[in-house]
């Protein structure tokens, strides 16, 4: 789409301008941050665990809807 009286630099949105600084593959750095919620779901279980406290299905429940929230796609 293109709006009268500016360049396409900006009208590019932020997303892609800093997946065009990026250096590699686009798909490469979306695969990576589409996993950080995943990956911190596996951390705060791995520290929980850690210090001892008893984590029951209940509470990791919690902690999953918690993070799934973040996964979920924008509405």
């Amino acid at each position: 789409m293109k709006v009268r009286g500016t360049s396409d630099a900006a009208v590019r949105t932020v997303t892609e301008r800093v997946l065009g600084r990026l250096p590699g593959h686009r798909w490469l750095w979306i695969l990576l941050w589409a996993s950080v919620p995943m990956v911190s779901l596996f951390v705060n279980v791995i520290t929980i665990r850690l210090t001892g406290d008893a984590l029951g299905s209940n509470e990791f429940l919690d902690l999953l809807a918690s993070r799934s929230s973040s996964l979920a796609p924008p509405r």
